[in-house]
This record gives structure tokens, sequence and C-alpha cells, in this order.
């Protein structure tokens, strides 16, 4: 169709490349099908007229490794693991505001308390009561297997708190963090410290810990008792 001349191909010399590989194509219609379905209760809910009485929330419970840094799967401390979407419209929720700063999907149950105006009771033990719509909380923890990981919004520079940004430490016990980046200082035992601006370098190309130890203080307290301190 382009006009330009066609070569024949043999097909026992072609490397095969399964269009499966990591799990991209399976992952892109998976998502597709959520957004039609997402659609489909929406445009219900306009039909029925109570669009206006509902409050819409998209999020996930954690992300997915599709070949970053040569790993698939979940469980590690990457952004493209423990970074999930989280939308929220609706009465009583504020419009067209972006938060950048980092929040938890823990803190849903709360906001659901706050924007149907009911107080949680003492049958609320186990769950979070923080709420979304403020006070946020101050940093946001998570772990698994070997690391754990603390985030908080801090100053981009000890002599400037005007300009902010999120900054992770990622602490692993005993042996390297998994699908880490190539770029990563090596693992020196009992525990590999790493520190990075989450906006600034949000696929963590490099890490921070050695240029910005007044980060890594703060943030260390911050992290369970025998991780990295």
């Amino acid at each position: 169709l382009s006009g330009k001349k066609h070569v024949r191909v043999d097909p026992a010399k072609m490397k095969l490349v399964h269009p499966q590989k990591e799990g991209r194509c399976n992952y892109g219609a998976e998502i597709e099908h959520i957004d039609r379905l997402m659609s489909s209760i929406v445009e219900q809910l306009k039909a029925t007229g109570e669009l206006a009485n509902t409050v819409v929330v998209v999020a996930g419970d954690h992300g997915e490794n599709l070949g970053d840094n040569g790993t698939s799967g979940k469980g590690i401390p990457w952004q493209a693991s423990v970074s999930v979407p989280l939308l929220i419209s609706g009465p009583g929720v504020p419009r067209d505001q972006v938060h950048e700063g980092p929040v938890t999907t823990l803190d849903l149950g709360g906001t659901f308390l706050d924007l149907a105006g009911v107080k949680p009771t003492a049958f609320a033990r186990g769950m979070t009561t923080t709420s979304l719509l403020g006070p946020l909380r101050g940093h946001v923890s998570s772990g698994y297997d070997n690391w754990r990981l603390v985030v908080k919004e801090m100053p981009t520079s000890p002599d400037n708190d005007q300009l902010v940004t999120s900054y992770k430490l990622i602490c692993c016990m005993n042996r390297a963090c998994k699908g880490a980046p190539p770029s990563t200082p090596k693992f020196q035992k009992p525990w590999q410290l790493l520190l990075y601006d989450v906006i600034g370098d949000p696929i963590h190309e490099v890490s921070l810990a050695d240029s910005r130890p007044d980060v890594v203080e703060q943030l260390k307290v911050l992290l369970p008792d025998g991780y990295c301190r």
C-alpha cells in the first residue's frame, strides 16, 4: 500500500517476539475494559438522575511492573508498583483540584464517612479515619517482604522552604531491592538505603541519599524500628 518494494522474509529466520511479553498487551486490554465499565456506570447514573448525588471514586490497590527495569508483577517499592490512580468526584468534593503530595487509599474509608457527615464510632478499630478532604497525613508509609518506605512532602533545598517536592526513602533489609534501576548504588549489608525525588525523578534514576543526608535523617525516624536505624 505504501508503494515501497516488499521483500519476502523466510519465517524460519525471523526472531519470534511474543505480543504478550511482560503482559503489556493483556494489561492494556484490562485497562480499556475497566474504562468502558466505568463509563457505563456513569451513564447509568446520568440516566437515572443520580449522578449529582453520587460520589465517584477511581482508585487502584497496587500498580504493576510491566518490564520496568527488567521486572514484572508487583510487591516492590518502585513507582510502577506502589503508585496508583486516585480520582474523586461528586457532591462535597472540591472541583478541578490536583494534589501532588503523598496520599494513601487507606484514607478512603475516612473520606466516605466525612462526605456522609458520619462520625467514626468505637467500632472503627482497625481502620484509619483520616479524610482526604483534609487535613492530610504528614507522610505516607508502605512495605512488603524485605522493604519499607516512607514518602513525605518536604522543601527541595535546606535553604529554600518555598519550593517543595515529595521525597521517598526506601530501606531494603538483608538483600538488594528487587527491580532496582541500573544506576542504583550496590547493596552493602545489612541494608540498602535509597532516596528519590518522586516528582522530579518519577522513574527513580538517581538516588539522592548521599547528596541529601538531611532529608534521609528526617525520614529515617519515620521507618519502622529495625529498618535502616
